[in-house]
């Protein structure tokens, strides 16, 4: 099983889980939080088309006509990106639960929130991934950090 980006599908979670940014700005969602005048998921969304992932399935909650806008106005090339509403109360629970029920992803995934600023070259991982694969095709988790530095 040879992987490469262009098969792996990226699944943003839009909604937050703490409050860690309540007060900033309560009119506002977390994902909408500028950093340079730019939304946090930007940042994320050009974090995928830099490591040629070319699918990308966001879910959200509280703001999804919110993110629906937003994604409407600023379309993205090379990345085919689709809307998801969750139901309930969000989690990524609740996430994993609506994607095993849809039957949506076949392979691997990169699980990723909207809060990722970040540059990092993910391609040699990914290959890791493939080799990981052959000695253990039921790893169901891999966990991707940026190197701390000196």
């Amino acid at each position: 099983m040879d992987k490469d980006a262009n098969n792996l599908q990226a699944v943003l979670i839009a909604d937050g889980f703490t409050e860690e940014f309540k007060g900033l700005n309560e009119s506002m969602p977390s994902w909408g939080m500028p950093v340079v005048n730019i939304p946090l998921i930007s940042y994320a969304i050009e974090f995928l088309i830099f490591n040629k992932i070319r699918k990308l399935t966001i879910y959200a909650h509280a703001h999804h006509a919110v993110i629906s806008s937003f994604l409407a106005f600023h379309k993205k090339e090379n990345i085919d990106i689709v809307l998801v509403k969750w139901g309930e109360k969000p989690s990524v629970t609740s996430a994993f639960k609506d994607m095993d029920k849809e039957d949506q992803f076949k392979d691997d995934i990169l699980l990723i929130n909207s809060h990722n600023i970040t540059n990092i070259d993910i391609s040699e991982a990914i290959k890791a991934l493939s080799l990981i694969h052959i000695s253990e095709p039921t790893l169901s988790l891999i966990h991707i950090s940026e190197p701390t530095r000196p």
